[in-house]
């Protein structure tokens, strides 16, 4: 359930009306609630209709990350793995040719999921949690990447000093299955 909006500023409503995915805090008008960082809202325009639905970080110089348009799409674990699986489907043909073993799974707000980042070297998975918006659902997201995908393991690799931007701490290690070898297969055919 839905319990804060952020009311846009008459005429700051056009970006997002064309599918822009991020609102900074001048488009802003007034935010009605009391939302937490991390939290779901609602987009309104200044004539009090529905835009977007999106994750709010009043710490980040991107206030709300969009993530869906669809007043009827709801961000629970269905949508997560909905999102997921439509970008594993539109790079099918890539893990279909047996001579390509790296690639981009997952590419941030292109596929609808933004801040998230997911590689795929070989049976391995690398994943980048750059937003809150991402970050606050990371448990979810792994398990239905692990589901999806039947990699042998998912490595973390969030060091990236964005996050800082966006209140979060870097950090990188294993999260799920087994601890990938110092060079994986594929990489050492390209070194």
């Amino acid at each position: 359930m839905i319990t804060s909006q952020v009311v846009l500023k008459k005429g700051r409503e056009k970006s997002v009306l064309n599918r822009h995915p991020w609102i900074f805090s001048g488009a802003i008008d007034r935010i009605e609630g009391d939302p937490t960082d991390g939290d779901v809202v609602d987009v309104w325009d200044s004539r009090a209709r529905f835009i977007a639905r999106g994750i709010i970080n009043q710490r980040s110089q991107i206030v709300i990350r969009i993530l869906t348009w669809d007043q009827n799409d709801f961000v629970n674990e269905e949508f997560w793995r909905a999102r997921i699986a439509r970008a594993i489907n539109v790079r099918e043909s890539l893990a279909a040719d047996p001579s390509t073993d790296a690639y981009r799974l997952v590419h941030a707000e292109a596929d609808g999921l933004p801040g998230l980042i997911v590689d795929r070297y070989g049976p391995w998975l690398v994943v980048q949690f750059l937003s809150l918006a991402v970050e606050r659902h990371k448990a979810t997201i792994v398990s239905q990447l692990a589901d999806l995908t039947s990699p042998q393991g998912i490595f973390n690799r969030s060091d990236d000093p964005v996050r800082e931007k966006e209140g979060l701490v870097p950090t990188a290690g294993p999260i799920w299955g087994e601890v990938p070898p110092d060079l994986i297969d594929c990489l050492r055919r390209i070194l």
